[in-house]
């Protein structure tokens, strides 16, 4: 997504790219991006707490979630997989490889 683009949805969002400063992602679900996240996004717009945004290389510089605001991390750290999530009344970013965050998602059951 190159700078000054939105992309703005109802349900979830898979990136299969960078997102670059100056960009923004607005989703009413989740927000996946399988690269560079760089710009501002804001996942479970308006009130949904329960969304996350997952990066493999998560530097945004900003991050919502509904109605939760948070600057992004001027630190320069190694690339990683990362997601944030709500948790309290603020967003906590999270290493991917120790918290899996989609093992509270239900598997099929075969019958």
């Amino acid at each position: 997504v190159r700078s000054g683009q939105k992309i703005e949805t109802r349900k979830h969002i898979v990136i299969t790219g960078d997102v670059n400063p100056g960009s923004e992602i607005i989703s009413g679900g989740d927000i996946i991006v399988l690269g560079k996240l760089s710009g501002k996004v804001h996942a479970g717009s308006p009130d949904n707490h329960d969304a996350i945004i997952f990066a493999l290389d998560f530097k945004p510089t900003q991050v919502s979630i509904g109605e939760v605001v948070a600057a992004g991390i001027e630190e320069d750290v190694p690339a990683k997989p990362e997601f944030a999530c709500v948790e309290g009344s603020g967003i906590i970013v999270k290493d991917y490889m120790k918290a899996n965050p989609f093992r509270k998602m239900p598997w099929p059951e075969a019958v």
